[in-house]
């Protein structure tokens, strides 16, 4: 039961990390707006599920999907992201704020079932050095990363443009990341329409961290795989439909591109993965 609540908790986090901001507006998924100086609870229920593109890990879904919010006149909490607005303009939002970084959710997604995929499944390798040390995938672990810095957004009708930048402050190991995208949304009547693309630039101590083996993880030897900085790049478009006062139709699809100095590891099955969600939202 722990470890299910574990995952729940984690899914959650890894679904919605990162996308939130003091314009009181989630564009992963867009499901009900809180109000200023009250706790926002929703739940959706239908299916959400996230490609794990991690070795030996397996895929994750869900048929109850819960949320949580909090916004004060600039204080504000949603699931996992915390933030402080320190300047609200129409034509400037500007945050101290703090997200989950999404490596350190898919390492922990689900780790008690691990998944014995066929080498043949794989995406081609870049450079694999065919005399690497075999890792022992079961003694891989990593911590969750979360990440403190600050958001920037410039508001426009047409289309708008948010850099967050988040630098390590648990897992130890001090990396980085900027995020760049452009966003913007839209209402008509009961219906929404989000849409977003963007990338995301990681610092080689955070790629080190998660994707370097140590030498316990490949029985003793150095790890031969070395990493730079890197950029992912992702995709996304999100629905809803308002059928009620408290119930929204929601769908979301949310596509990941990861940086082809990844796929230089084994740890990595995937160049590429979606996450997404269909289902009904009440909101308490």
């Amino acid at each position: 039961m722990r470890s299910f609540l574990i995952s729940w908790l984690t899914f959650t986090a890894v679904f919605y990390s990162a996308t939130t901001y003091a314009d009181n507006t989630e564009y992963e998924v867009p499901i009900g707006e809180a109000e200023v100086g009250q706790w926002s609870f929703s739940l959706l229920a239908g299916y959400a599920a996230i490609e794990n593109p991690l070795n030996k890990h397996d895929d994750i879904k869900t048929y109850l999907l819960p949320t949580w919010s909090y916004y004060g006149e600039r204080f504000y909490i949603d699931n996992t992201t915390i933030g402080y607005s320190i300047i609200e303009t129409d034509s400037l939002l500007f945050d101290f704020s703090g997200y989950l970084n999404e490596e350190g959710a898919l390492f922990n997604l689900d780790n008690a079932n691990l998944s014995f995929l066929d080498i043949s499944n794989y995406v081609p390798r870049k450079d694999m050095r065919p005399n690497a040390p075999k890792p022992v995938f079961e003694n891989i672990e990593r911590n969750f990363s979360y990440m403190v810095g600050a958001a920037v957004q410039w508001p426009n009708e047409y289309i708008q443009a948010r850099l967050v930048y988040g630098k390590d402050v648990t897992a130890g190991h001090g990396g980085e990341e900027f995020t760049f995208s452009l966003f913007n949304y839209y209402h008509l009547g009961n219906f929404k329409l989000n849409w977003q693309l963007g990338a995301v630039r990681k610092s080689q101590q955070l790629v080190e961290y998660y994707y370097q083996f140590r030498p316990e993880e490949i029985n003793g030897f150095e790890s031969p795989y070395k990493f730079k900085d890197i950029t992912n790049k992702f995709v996304q478009v999100a629905a809803s439909y308002q059928l009620s006062k408290n119930f929204d139709l929601v769908l979301s699809v949310k596509k990941t591109w990861l940086d082809e100095e990844l796929l230089t590891t084994p740890l990595v099955a995937k160049d590429s993965y979606i996450k997404w969600i269909a289902g009904f939202n009440y909101k308490f």
